[in-house]
C-alpha cells in the first residue's frame, strides 16, 4: 500500500529526481527542463513557492518516490512524479496518483504534463482518466511534452447543476 508523506527536505527530493528521471535524462538528453537536472537551489525555491507541496510516496516504510502538487487558479498540477526505478511497473504509480487524488478530493480539474514519444507515460495518465486537451510544447527535436487534464466527478457535478439551475430559471 502507499502512502504520502510531506516533504521539505530539498536534498531528499533532488537525490529523487535524479534517480526517477536519470533514464529520460540519457535518453532524450534534455539538460533544461528534465527534473534530473534541478539545481538544490531551484529545489529551495520550490519549496518556498506557496500552494506547493512536496510528497514522498512510500510503499510501506521504503520511499518508492515522490510528487509535486502544485495550486493553479483553477487546477492542481502533478508536476513533476516520479518512481524509482526499482519501484516502477508495480502499480505504485497508479497507487500514487489516486492517494494525492484523495488527498486532494476538493479539487475538480487536475493538469499534468508528460513527454509525447513515451507510450507508457501517456496510458498510464489515460488509463487514470486524464485526457488530452491538445495543447502541446516542443522540448526539443524528437522530444514533446502532452498536456493532460481530468475534470472529476465533482466538476461534472457542477456543471449539471448549472445547466439544471439555467433551465428552471429559463422556466419561469
Amino acid at each position: 500500500m502507499v502512502t504520502l508523506q510531506k516533504s521539505m527536505d530539498a536534498e531528499a527530493l533532488q537525490e529523487l529526481q535524479k534517480r526517477s528521471f536519470g533514464a529520460l535524462l540519457a535518453k532524450y538528453l534534455d539538460y533544461e527542463t528534465n527534473p534530473a537536472m534541478e539545481s538544490l537551489e531551484a529545489l529551495r525555491r520550490k519549496l518556498a513557492e506557496p500552494g506547493r507541496e512536496y510528497y514522498l510516496i512510500k510503499e510501506g516504510e521504503s520511499i518508492a518516490g515522490f510528487a509535486c502538487i502544485k495550486q493553479a487558479e483553477n487546477s492542481l498540477w502533478v508536476t513533476p512524479i516520479g518512481l524509482l526505478p526499482e519501484h516502477q511497473g508495480r502499480g505504485l504509480g497508479k497507487e500514487a496518483m489516486r492517494a494525492l487524488e484523495a488527498l486532494y478530493a476538493n479539487a475538480s480539474i487536475w493538469e499534468l504534463m508528460t513527454i509525447a514519444e513515451e507510450p507508457n507515460l501517456c496510458r498510464f495518465y489515460e488509463k487514470l482518466g486524464y485526457s488530452r486537451t491538445g495543447k502541446t510544447s516542443v522540448v526539443k527535436p524528437g522530444m514533446n511534452l502532452v498536456h493532460y487534464s481530468k475534470h472529476t466527478c465533482k466538476s461534472a457535478k457542477k456543471s449539471i447543476s448549472k445547466h439544471e439551475r439555467m433551465k428552471s430559471n429559463a422556466d419561469l
